[in-house]
């Protein structure tokens, strides 16, 4: 995480944006989504948006829009190969077990899978390709796939944004706060000091 709030730091807006954007429409394709820090990279870009880096609404943008583009073509693959995908060299570097979770997940729970699996790492790539698979509606789809989205890319970015300006904020209080806290400690020590010295010999 520190590493790439510090890669992402040293480029410009539009290279952070560039970056969220190719990220959002990685994570949700399959086994490509499985290799993107997701979750860190919006954590970090809202960071650098509290630090006025990039700008807020904007970031919010490319991240909801970019992932609902991605997310749509995983589920065109599914929609057009299926288990063919699970069965080719990349979908069996997965596991066989995250693919039968994945089923298990969207299977019991149908359109409220679609919002929870934005939220839920390991699934959260293969979803969109077992909607398509399944052969779940895309209007269907799209209306859980952007609820999750949108929950989920927000969450992700305002707590990097908040837990940024929470650091700037305590880090301005501590500041102000250290010369006070020194002087009052050098205080109380010599106060101590003065005490001991008067206190009578033998006490």
């Amino acid at each position: 995480m520190n590493e790439l709030l510090a890669g992402l730091a040293g480029l410009a807006a539009w290279q952070v944006l560039a970056v969220v954007a190719g990220v959002g429409l990685v994570e949700g394709t399959g086994v490509l989504g499985y290799v993107v820090p997701g979750l860190a990279t919006l954590v970090a870009a809202g960071s650098l948006a509290s630090a006025g880096v990039v700008p807020l609404p904007w970031l919010l943008a490319v991240a909801i829009t970019s992932a609902v583009v991605g997310d749509s073509t995983g589920y065109w693959l599914g929609r057009l190969v299926g288990p063919r995908l699970e069965r080719s060299g990349p979908g069996r570097l997965l596991g066989e077990k995250r693919w039968s979770d994945g089923r298990r997940f969207l299977v019991r729970r149908g359109f409220w899978a679609v919002v929870a699996g934005r939220w839920f790492g390991p699934v959260r790539a293969i979803v969109p390709l077992l909607a398509g698979a399944s052969g779940m509606t895309y209007g269907s789809f799209v209306k859980a796939n952007l609820l999750g989205i949108v929950s989920y890319s927000t969450t992700a970015v305002l707590a990097g944004f908040g837990a940024a300006s929470l650091l700037d904020r305590f880090a301005t209080a501590f500041s102000a706060a250290l010369p006070v806290a020194v002087a009052a400690l050098l205080v109380a020590v010599l106060l101590v000091v003065i005490a001991q010295r008067r206190q009578p010999a033998g006490v």
